[in-house]
């Protein structure tokens, strides 16, 4: 006697194979490695590959310089920098004596100098209206330092432009916010450059992540150059990561403003 199968049991197994039979046929957006950028690439792929690029940490201890320079005059200083992730940055100035140091949290920015014995410590609000720009806030700060975009990628709808080096990511709507445009390397997904226009002015930004190196798995731009590019002059400082050391657990932050320095006020 024959076997008969109820009606809904034949449908969805159609439905079934209809499902297994789709999924052979549609191609993957998993985007690859390239010497090259591959044109028509996903996006939302092509961002998915950069944020797992991100260097992942819980505490780390960096030893390098910084120079300053503005066309006029140029410093060299030794630095050290500490982070905790989505806690703290910590910098420590020195010239032969130490001479500053910067303590940078998600509620609070100090800094204090020992030759003019000034500090400021405020919320992130004074520095937003200094500035002119109400994005500036902790994570960009320590996006900034570790060779990510200055904000979230996966909140921005992103279109590419062909180029034959990079991958450059613009955002398809501002929405009134300031976006960064990016330069993605297309072997490593590693950021390259990112280019912002300081809001009410027209001065560009342009960060620049050179000679990354691998510390336990993790890549770290060895050289970030920093340059506010305006029509007369190019302020430019460039920081190099001379050591990189990362820890499980966090690491010390010593920071406490000396008795009798004066405070900075911020005025435009």
């Amino acid at each position: 006697m024959p076997l008969i199968l109820p009606k809904s049991f034949c449908f969805y197994s159609a439905i079934l194979f209809v499902f297994l039979l789709s999924i052979g046929c549609v191609s993957t957006k998993k985007v690859i490695p390239s010497p090259q950028p591959i044109k028509a690439i996903d996006v939302v792929s092509l961002v998915d590959e950069i944020e797992k690029a991100y260097p992942k940490h819980k505490a780390l201890n960096i030893r390098g310089t910084a120079l300053f320079t503005n066309g006029n005059i140029s410093e060299k200083i030794n630095i050290q920098l500490r982070m905790i992730q989505n806690k703290a940055v910590w910098i420590n100035a020195v010239m032969i004596v130490p001479i500053a140091r910067v303590l940078v949290t998600p509620e609070t920015i100090q800094f204090y100098e020992r030759f003019q014995k000034t500090y400021f410590e405020d919320d992130y609000q004074a520095i937003r209206t200094f500035l002119n720009n109400d994005q500036v806030n902790f994570q960009l700060i320590e996006n900034l330092l570790l060779g990510k975009s200055l904000i979230d990628i996966s909140n921005v709808k992103w279109k590419t432009i062909d180029n034959p080096i990079n991958y450059i990511l613009i955002a398809e709507r501002t929405k009134g916010k300031t976006i960064p445009t990016l330069f993605i390397d297309p072997k490593s997904f590693l950021l390259q450059e990112q280019r912002i226009l300081l809001p009410g002015t027209t001065k560009t930004l342009n960060i620049r992540y050179k000679n990354h190196i691998s510390v336990e798995g993790n890549d770290y731009p060895r050289v970030i150059e920093m340059s506010i590019v305006e029509p007369q002059q190019v302020v430019q400082v460039v920081i190099e990561y001379k050591q990189i050391n990362l820890f499980d657990q966090d690491v010390a932050i010593p920071f406490k403003i000396p008795e009798n320095y004066k405070p900075i006020l911020l005025s435009k």
